[in-house]
């Protein structure tokens, strides 16, 4: 016997993987913020995975910011991660930043985000192909300042007189009132950025002489720095005639 058989079964390489992604982020932010989500995506095998891709739906709330990986793009409403082939056993992670919108009259919402991963390579296990991730957009602290305002009091000749009478004074119509101290001061506090009108209960046997601004209209901004608002008030001269009620008013 001078010649053997030897049978060797060739069998093909595997054409089939299975590719997943997860994606976290933070539970809440303040809108006006910035998010952050991590996206993480396997090839868990048993073949090398072909022109992998992310994509990643921009939801209502928030505007794309950048990624820590250079293959993601926007394309319209959604980031599009071209990752390439992923070997077995393989994982690429990066980050997606997003903006979120502060707006005037703010509502904490819920944001969710989804991201899905795909692959030329059949993919035999479509149940994590998919992740998400839902952020807590909560509402910043109210913005505030305040409205410092100064009274002073003249006598009928133009004194100023060293302690001021107490005259109360309203914002907005009495959202707030308050009476200034006798040096003349009156603070109103947590007053909502914008503009605002103060007006004052006027004295028997007064007048105003002068309101710095005009009108007693301010405009409030955020912090601690205060508005300022003068309010000059004049006492009446004693009337000279006993059939005249009202003396008549000094000229400045």
């Amino acid at each position: 016997n001078t010649s053997q058989t030897i049978t060797t079964q060739l069998t093909c390489p595997p054409t089939n993987t299975d590719v997943s992604i997860v994606k976290t982020g933070v539970a809440s932010i303040v809108r006006g913020n910035n998010v952050q989500f991590d996206i993480v995506v396997t090839n868990n095998g048993p073949s090398v995975a072909q022109n992998v891709t992310v994509n990643d739906g921009v939801v209502n709330g928030l505007t794309f910011q950048s990624s820590t990986d250079s293959s993601c793009a926007l394309q319209g409403n959604n980031i599009v991660c071209s990752l390439g082939t992923l070997a077995v056993g393989a994982s690429r992670s990066f980050s997606l930043t997003f903006g979120t919108t502060a707006t005037p009259t703010c509502t904490p919402t819920t944001i969710t985000n989804f991201a899905s991963v795909s692959t030329t390579t059949l993919d035999t296990n479509s149940n994590n192909n998919t992740s998400h991730a839902t952020v807590q957009a909560t509402c910043p602290p109210p913005q505030t300042g305040c409205i410092d305002i100064l009274k002073e009091g003249f006598d009928p000749y133009g004194t100023q007189l060293p302690t001021v009478p107490a005259f109360t004074f309203r914002l907005d119509n009495g959202v707030q009132t308050g009476v200034n101290d006798t040096n003349g001061h009156l603070t109103f506090q947590n007053v909502s950025v914008g503009t605002h009108t103060v007006s004052e209960v006027m004295l028997n046997g007064w007048w105003q002489k002068l309101v710095t601004p005009t009108g007693g209209v301010v405009n409030v901004v955020a912090g601690s720095q205060c508005v300022g608002i003068t309010f000059k008030n004049q006492q009446y001269a004693a009337s000279s005639s006993s059939s005249s009620s009202v003396s008549s008013m000094p000229q400045w």
